[in-house]
């Protein structure tokens, strides 16, 4: 039998049928690539926004332990939101665009986010309680550490790097 282009011969639409099952098979292959690539932005979202979030609850217990410092807290504060403001707004560009191509995805990257917030503040509290002056001692040396981009301020792109350039990578 010859094979015509119009599919009227049964060996023409058997082709038609399994050239259609191969590009939904690749289509499936292809579309769990991207769905790994965007789980792994996620992911890379999550991770960056734990470290940013550690950092502002951190300041944000310093200015109630350290009240006659608090001035120097606020400052870190205001100068490390504009340093990382890009990032948050890359990230949370990312978040909202894969939590509508995901609605299903449970926990939704939003409650993630809020968990994430609550667990760094919550924590940061605990620290401050727990041995106030061990607390303000640390919070004394943010100053030095923020000015010089050291430790935790350093930039986001030196302290992860594969992150990073995963949220740069995402469409």
């Amino acid at each position: 039998m010859s094979l015509r282009f119009d599919g009227t011969e049964r060996h023409g639409r058997s082709l038609r049928l399994a050239i259609a099952a191969l590009a939904v098979l690749m289509g499936c292959a292809l579309s769990g690539e991207i769905g790994q690539a965007a789980e792994d932005a996620v992911k890379a979202v999550l991770r960056v926004f734990t470290h940013i979030g550690v950092i502002n609850a951190a300041l944000g217990q310093c200015v109630v332990a350290d009240v006659d410092t608090a001035r120097n807290y606020t400052d870190i504060f205001a100068q490390y939101t504009k340093e990382t403001l890009p990032i948050l707004n890359r990230m949370t560009q990312i978040s909202q665009a894969e939590e509508q191509r995901s609605p299903r995805r449970k926990p939704t990257i939003s409650q993630e986010i809020s968990t994430i917030t609550n667990d760094a503040t919550n924590g940061a509290i605990n620290m401050r309680l727990s041995d106030t002056p061990k607390f303000v001692a640390h919070c004394r040396d943010l100053p030095a550490m923020a000015s010089g981009h050291q430790r935790g301020f350093a930039p986001l792109t030196q302290q992860f790097p594969a992150e990073m350039r995963l949220i740069d990578e995402w469409r």
